[in-house]
């Protein structure tokens, strides 16, 4: 991502922050990225390509989208954990800003599909945000 497009992802996570009342708190790897509900903070890295933005949107997700939320509320299995997970990507792709979207790479939405896999093929193989 070009740097005035990595400033205008920027942006737009700190206005999804302030409008939906998510505390964001700054990592310096992907690997760290969270979200407590319950408190309404997330941890996400800083955006320096189309993955971390993805990644932000998607930790937002976990709190702003209600059938992420309700799934997350149920007693923990496998079912609960995918329902929670694509409900949460699902929020993040619907929440790309305008004008963002056609700067996301193929290797952006793969890591996505892989994110994806991952709940319904545990193995080191896939990341897991």
């Amino acid at each position: 991502m070009p740097p005035h497009i990595r400033a205008r992802a920027m942006e737009h996570i700190e206005e999804l922050a302030r409008a939906r009342k998510v505390r964001v708190h700054w990592v310096k790897s992907r690997w760290k990225a969270e979200a407590h509900v319950t408190t309404r903070q997330v941890w996400i890295p800083r955006i320096r390509s189309g993955i971390d933005y993805l990644i932000a949107l998607h930790e937002f997700g976990h709190i702003c989208c209600r059938r992420s939320r309700r799934a997350a509320d149920n007693e923990w299995s496998r079912e609960t954990e995918m329902i929670s997970e694509s409900a949460a990507w699902a929020w993040a792709v619907e929440q790309i800003a305008p004008g963002l979207r056609r700067h996301l790479k193929d290797d952006d939405w793969d890591w996505v599909a892989s994110c994806l896999l991952s709940y319904l093929v545990p193995s080191k193989r896939h990341p897991k945000v």
